[in-house]
């Protein structure tokens, strides 16, 4: 039995030193088609709120919103300085 597609792309990434991370794939909650990233956003429910839909070079991602951090750490050093 042959091996699978996606198992040849990894050996063939492995024995190439291709292998990277991509950001779209490690910092968002879902990627894929736009179908796919809707479905995911809309089966977690409340716990989406708030997350976004974007494109990106290779379909869409599911992104929650990040917080500022200058804006969380300046309470804290004001705070600090009190």
């Amino acid at each position: 039995m042959g091996r699978s597609i996606p198992l040849l792309k990894i050996e063939s990434a492995l024995a190439d030193n291709r292998m990277q991370r991509e950001e779209c794939r490690t910092q968002s909650i879902a990627t894929g088609s736009q179908a796919y990233v809707k479905s995911v956003k809309n089966q977690m429910g409340g716990f989406a709120i708030g997350s976004q839909i974007r494109k990106n070079a290779k379909g869409f991602e599911l992104r929650e919103p990040h917080p500022e951090y200058k804006a969380f750490f300046e309470v804290e050093k004001n705070d600090i300085e009190a």
